[in-house]
């Protein structure tokens, strides 16, 4: 594989790690995606098989677990690797320190994406579209979490 300069990130302590890319990112997040959701199936199958006449209670309850599931699936996924990284090879990593994100950072990552994620597209799906945002934010962030190629990383480093 042929690393891109483009795709090439330089951290502030002068070292230089690769972007995973779309393909490696795709492949990240559907293997996350899918963990959490069979958080959220598991819970409303079995609450919902206990009493099928509360379907309501169930799926509020079910939520709230998936919620609660995901938070400590990013908490305990604080070294930057969740069960989808390891999957496709990836890392989150802080740029443009390159550190760790920790577990309060990578569990707000895994809220934003995982559940957010999920109730942005329904929101979206369910609209007629006039409500959409036309802009993005102005707002300076310090430090942002990026998924980088472990591999193309190391092949970086010997060239």
């Amino acid at each position: 594989m042929a690393i891109k300069e483009r795709d090439i990130l330089n951290l502030s302590s002068g070292a230089q790690v690769v972007d995973s890319g779309l393909g490696r990112a795709a492949a990240t997040l559907a293997v996350d995606y899918l963990i959490t959701l069979a958080a959220l199936a598991s819970t409303f199958a079995a609450l919902y098989r206990k009493d099928p006449e509360a379907i309501g209670a169930a799926l509020g309850i079910s939520v709230l677990v998936w919620v609660l599931f995901v938070l400590l699936y990013g908490m305990l996924c604080f070294h930057g690797r969740t069960v989808g990284s390891f999957a496709a090879g990836t890392r989150n990593i802080l740029v443009p320190s390159g550190r760790n994100p920790g577990p309060w950072r990578m569990a707000w990552y895994c809220l934003k994406v995982y559940v957010f994620g999920i109730i942005f597209l329904l929101m979206v799906l369910m609209s007629d579209g006039s409500g959409l945002p036309t802009g993005g934010g102005t707002e300076r962030i310090k430090e942002r979490l990026t998924m980088i190629d472990l591999e193309a990383t190391r092949q970086l480093g010997r060239r």
